[in-house]
């Protein structure tokens, strides 16, 4: 079935920390209209690419009917 607690363990715990970071930040830059720092940015987007590798990484694994190119590929 679906992604469970297990699948998320060969993400490192700063990696989760990290996500959570950026989450706070967005939440506290959206409160206060501040805002982002370049440098917040550019680890944001890095930290992001990493999730986006391990979640095709899983797909590919577990749910290859999901993947991204099999919406755009009718075998039929």
């Amino acid at each position: 079935g679906g992604l469970v607690a297990s699948d998320c363990a060969s993400l490192q715990p700063d990696e989760i920390l990290l996500l959570d970071t950026f989450r706070a930040k967005r939440n506290a830059i959206d409160y206060a209209g501040n805002n982002v720092d370049n440098a917040s940015v550019e680890e944001c987007a890095n930290a992001a690419t990493r999730m986006l590798s391990h979640l095709l990484d899983w797909l590919s694994r577990n749910r290859p009917d999901l993947m991204p190119w099999s919406l755009f590929i009718s075998v039929r």
